[in-house]
């Protein structure tokens, strides 16, 4: 399954802060609606070593607000996510909670990372079953980069949906870059056929059910870097197994694909994507 969203005359915003409509979403008719109760997991643990930053990229300021904020408010705009869970290291909890505080976020719980992404991640889904009653868990859970803010309700609600409908769906887009494989010696050996593969992209939704049971079946292993993928093999013989930092994939009768355009899947990975940020920001009407 397989489906495009509409194109969007504009980037995707957060919320009050870019359009000025607090509480709406691109909410169209025609779409399937979402009756049943849905969280997010963010994990925002990482110390910036990839960008070269001296400060975490989620915690760079743009425009005098830090870029984990945005995030945070483009789920919060969306009235049918009940609980958006920021996990962060140790160290930066407090800074966490200042952040919450000052830009008066009220869907957040903030929970302490693990040593790996994945580990933190499995530490914010496991959050969920403390909080109330049966009742009052999500019924699916969507897993987003804390350093993505730019993502739309409707391309949420596809995701969402699928969810339930699968057990489990990604966002994927077209490869752009030609991909190769490679000799022992560094030499060409061949070269993969572009229009047979995707790029897995954020947001990823699960079931709860299934992320929970996934995760809790290897806490007692290491997570390393294909945790959630080590997790799908240990579930049952529904799930596959996928190599690399890769997304919990069920079989393809089971996992629903979901593509995206280029603003869902723009993520903070070096100091000039903060200054297209920044004009995106300036460009929405933010001052």
């Amino acid at each position: 399954l397989c489906a495009t969203p509409p194109p969007s005359p504009a980037p995707a915003n957060p919320g009050v802060f870019l359009d000025g409509r607090a509480g709406k979403g691109d909410t169209c008719s025609g779409e399937p609606s979402v009756d049943f109760p849905v969280s997010v997991v963010l994990p925002a643990g990482g110390t910036g070593e990839r960008t070269g930053l001296h400060t975490p990229k989620q915690f760079c300021s743009l425009l005098g607000r830090p870029l984990i904020s945005y995030t945070i408010q483009a789920f919060e705009r969306v009235s049918w996510i009940q609980r958006v869970v920021v996990v962060v290291a140790k160290e930066n909890m407090g800074l966490m909670a200042d952040i919450i505080q000052r830009f008066q976020h009220h869907k957040v719980l903030v929970v302490s990372g693990g040593s790996t992404r994945h580990r933190s991640i499995c530490n914010g889904v496991l959050a969920l079953d403390e909080e109330g009653t049966a009742p009052d868990r999500p019924r699916v859970v969507i897993i987003h980069d804390a350093v993505r803010p730019f993502v739309e309700e409707g391309f949420l609600r596809e995701i969402a949906v699928a969810a339930k409908d699968h057990g489990a769906a990604g966002a994927i887009r077209p490869l752009v870059s030609t991909v190769i494989a490679t000799t022992s010696e560094g030499f060409l050996d061949h070269s993969l056929e572009r229009a047979k593969y995707r790029a897995s992209e954020m947001p990823q939704g699960f079931t709860h059910h299934v992320i929970r049971q996934a995760y809790q079946r290897v806490r007692p292993a290491p997570l390393g870097a294909s945790a959630r993928s080590e997790a799908a093999g240990n579930v049952g013989s529904g799930f596959s197994k996928a190599t690399g930092d890769s997304v919990l994939m069920m079989d393809r009768k089971r996992f629903s694909f979901v593509c995206c355009g280029v603003m869902e899947f723009m993520k903070c990975l070096d100091p000039g994507w903060l200054t297209f940020a920044l004009e995106e920001l300036q460009n929405c009407g933010l001052n």
